[in-house]
Parts: C-alpha cells; structure tokens; sequence
C-alpha cells in the first residue's frame, strides 16, 4: 500500500470528508457504548438505564462470559478494527492498489456483521415489550451506535469505490 499518492491526497473535494466521516463514526460508536441504551422497569418498582459497556460489565459480574465476549468482540473490537484498517487504507493506500482492494472489499464484505449488534438489541426491546413483565424505553446510546455503524459502512463502500481505478 505505497507508491504513488494516498487516496487522501488525490481524491475529489467532495470526497475529502472520508476521513473526517470515519472520526465522525468512530465518536458515535463510543457514544452508544457510554449513553444509556435502555432503560428497563419491571413492575414499577425497579427501574435502570443500561449502556452497552454496563451491559458488558454485568455479564461478567453473572458469569456469562461467552456472551459477553461476543458482545465485546461485535460491539467493541471489530469497529475499532475496521476505524483502524479504513483509516489506514484512508492515509496510505494508492488507487488501484489491488492489496488495498482486497481489504476494503473485505471490510465492505464484513462491515455488514456490525449491525448485529443493533439487530439483537431491536429484538431485545421487541421481547421486553411484548412480554408484559417490564417496561422498556429506548435511549439515545441505541441511536448514536446505530449511526455510526451506518456512517462507518456507507463510507468505506464509498472508499472502496474511490480505490478502484478510473
């Protein structure tokens, strides 16, 4: 992934906001880890906002550490890998780089399994509130996670696209 000019330096002005757009991801997915996900009321007595990191945390506390390992890997580790890689390809790579093409094809190819985090959640305030055992209320953390993973993904397929050659 070197040569001649990055991708950064010889693209279109309207495409220059790639890198600051993967930043902008970046900040939402953090968000929707720290903001309140949800908060859930079981007969009007206990009520509670949750975040994806107290999440995390409460499942290690109960011991259910494969869950929460997935959860880590699909909320936490694999953005940070794809930020990472996407920045990296962003600053250096060359268009037409058939290694930068491999890996951009790759991260648009599994950038998709980031939304399952937000699937599993819709699916999880969907069985709470059918229920009828506890209140549920969507928070903002839902909305700045759900965001950033869209961002992330609409701008590394507009990355893909500018590595190819003309």
């Amino acid at each position: 992934m070197t040569g001649k000019a990055s991708l950064a330096r010889s693209i279109r002005l309207s495409d220059r906001l790639i890198g600051p757009g993967l930043t902008a991801s970046l900040a939402l997915i953090v968000a929707g880890w720290l903001l309140p996900f949800m908060s859930v009321t079981s007969f009007f007595v206990f009520s509670g906002e949750i975040s994806i990191l107290d999440a995390m945390i409460q499942l290690v506390e109960a011991e259910e550490l494969a869950l929460a390992a997935i959860v880590a890997l699909f909320t936490i580790v694999f953005p940070l890998a794809k930020f990472a890689l996407a920045a990296r390809l962003w600053a250096t790579a060359s268009p037409g780089d058939p290694a930068a093409l491999r890996l951009a094809g790759w991260l648009e190819d599994v950038g998709r399994w980031s939304m399952l985090d937000v699937f599993l959640a819709a699916l999880l305030i969907v069985s709470i509130k059918t229920s009828g055992l506890a209140g549920m209320a969507v928070h903002a953390g839902v909305y700045f996670f759900a965001g950033g993973v869209v961002l992330s993904m609409l701008l590394v397929r507009r990355l893909t696209r500018r590595l190819r050659p003309a």
